[in-house]
């Protein structure tokens, strides 16, 4: 008699795979780091120069900017396995693994 364990872990990210899930999770940490220091800028030129208009719209365009880039590569990023978003499944960090299929996501 054998006895099934139950379902098979998944295999290992390849390291093509795992090097593109690398790379998104660099782009979410440019952009954050990107926002922050704008954010950090535009409160320098708010207190400098005080209510001029054209600096606080140029300061509140590039943020924009910046913060629909963020969302744009946070929901651009995908399990290579299974296609889910990862976006959905952690919102600062890579995931330790997918939701959906299991596949363990490499650390650097």
């Amino acid at each position: 008699m054998s006895e099934d364990a139950g379902p098979k872990p998944p295999a290992p990210l390849t390291k093509a795979e795992a090097e593109k899930v690398q790379a998104w999770e660099r782009w979410r940490i440019i952009f954050y780091v990107m926002f922050m220091a704008l954010v950090a800028a535009a409160l320098g030129v708010a207190e400098r120069f005080g209510d001029s208009p054209i600096g606080k719209y140029m300061a509140i365009g590039v943020m924009a900017f910046l913060f629909f880039g963020a969302i744009a590569v946070q929901w651009s990023g995908r399990c290579p396995r299974c296609g889910m978003l990862l976006g959905k499944q952690s919102r600062v960090s890579l995931p330790s693994h997918c939701r959906a299929c299991g596949v363990a996501f490499p650390k650097k």
